[in-house]
């Protein structure tokens, strides 16, 4: 997991907006977006499902 400190892979994918989730995978594809602040059954339902 990165994070984007200096927004440069924000910038790369068109993100623009705050409180944007994306996972991107090895081939550098978006797989994963979520719009709005993340909750514990978004985190657990949704996107651990990428992690495993």
């Amino acid at each position: 997991m990165e994070l984007d400190e200096g927004e440069m892979i924000g910038m790369k994918f068109g993100i623009i907006g705050l409180s944007e989730t994306i996972l991107i995978n090895k081939e550098e594809k978006i797989i994963y977006k979520h719009l709005g602040p993340l909750t514990k059954k978004v985190i657990n339902n949704e996107i651990r499902p990428f992690l495993q």
